[in-house]
């Protein structure tokens, strides 16, 4: 056959939709995966905050996938240990896989954080990741004529979206956060004990300081800091402090970040001299264990993946100079140290062979993993400077 203008063209073209044709409708035709073991259909809800999260393009920073090479890469903590498998996406008509990973990898976000801080996030991402560089999406909220804000549809759906990403595993991280918040509600919440002098209501109570003593290791409740507390420390425990935790903590330690209002049970207050010197769950063991590892069902996050041993051993020393001024001069320092010692109750306690801190938290049921959806009004938090 003699090649012509027009045969070569036809033969490009043949080409060109053979290659189309093997690359994009072959593989929508026969690869069909089976949903994987933790794939589950949407709501309506988590389909319309799907749209929501479309719209204002978040997968332009943030990837919905783990390959095995992706390990130890920045943006990938919150995978919870497991590699995407194409079963995972069976529901999604698109997979959102995301264009870049200027964000962490949000395929395994959801139950990772409670829907309180979802929504501090969502309103000012610097309320809780002072360094982070994600836009507000505060015009996601209502404005109410009092000066409150309440949270719209969108953005109730876009949370309940993002607190299903990981299917079942998320589900299963959901319902623990839920039933944890319980926990730590119902104990802020409970009134003083009578059989224990001066004991409070509220986050100083013996109530709360049992809750929050239950999820620790009953090793670390008296331990003390391996790192020495020394000007050195001090310095870079408050450097530490006050790049990672004033959105919530506040400026002062004293709580009331420009987070607080959003949060539900609160940012822990660290003002209280007696609580920090013998406080149950202020012990350096207590502190270092709430640091790395968070405190589910609250907003306190983990940041072992951000922070070294020493640097949260650091960051513990600090914090028993916050009663004395710590975060009110410009370098802390040792006259401002608060020694913790254990009380005797807890000692008594830590030498329990079986010790049950917070006997209410052996009666909680875990609720459905349904996504909370709180529209109460909210008053915006503060500017967030450090003085």
């Amino acid at each position: 056959m003699r090649m012509t203008l027009g045969s070569t063209a036809v033969g490009a073209a043949i080409v060109v939709f053979s290659v189309i044709f093997v690359v994009v409708a072959m593989p929508v035709l026969v690869f069909q995966p089976r949903p994987s073991d933790i794939a589950e259909p949407y709501t309506a809800a988590q389909l319309h905050g799907r749209l929501v999260y479309e719209e204002e393009g978040c997968f332009y920073c943030h990837s919905q996938f783990i390959r095995p090479q992706d390990w130890n890469q920045p943006g990938v903590e919150d995978s919870n240990g497991r590699v995407a498998q194409a079963g995972d996406y069976a529901y999604q008509q698109t997979a959102l896989l995301g264009q870049h990973r200027n964000g962490p990898d949000l395929s395994q976000e959801g139950g990772v954080h409670p829907d309180d801080w979802q929504l501090a996030h969502f309103f000012n991402p610097r309320f809780v990741n002072p360094k982070s560089i994600m836009p507000e999406f505060s015009y996601l909220w209502k404005q109410n004529s009092d000066g409150t804000v309440t949270p719209t549809t969108d953005l109730l759906d876009l949370v309940a979206y993002v607190q299903n990403l990981g299917g079942k595993l998320a589900d299963e991280r959901y319902s623990e956060q839920l039933a944890q918040k319980k926990l730590f509600e119902s104990a802020i919440g409970a009134p003083a004990n009578p059989n224990i002098p001066g004991d409070v209501s509220g986050q100083f109570s013996d109530t709360n300081q049992k809750a929050l003593l239950s999820v620790v290791p009953q090793k670390f409740w008296t331990l003390l800091d391996p790192v020495p507390a020394d000007d050195r420390s001090l310095i870079d425990g408050k450097t530490i402090f006050t790049t990672n935790c004033i959105g919530c903590h506040g400026v002062h330690g004293d709580g009331a970040g420009p987070a607080d209002a959003f949060l539900n049970p609160f940012a822990y207050n660290f003002t209280n001299a007696k609580n920090m010197q013998s406080g149950l769950s202020t012990s350096p063991g207590s502190l270092y264990e709430h640091i790395l590892y968070g405190i589910k069902g609250t907003a306190m996050q983990p940041f072992g993946q951000d922070l070294t041993v020493q640097n949260i051993w650091d960051v513990v020393n600090f914090l028993y100079t916050i009663p004395n001024g710590g975060l009110d001069g410009s370098v802390p320092n040792m006259s401002q140290f608060i020694q913790w010692k254990a009380s005797p109750e807890l000692q008594a306690m830590s030498n329990s062979p079986v010790a049950t801190p917070s006997p209410g938290s052996a009666t909680i049921n875990v609720p459905p993993p349904i996504a909370y959806r709180d529209k109460r009004p909210y008053v915006t938090g503060s500017p967030l400077t450090v003085g």
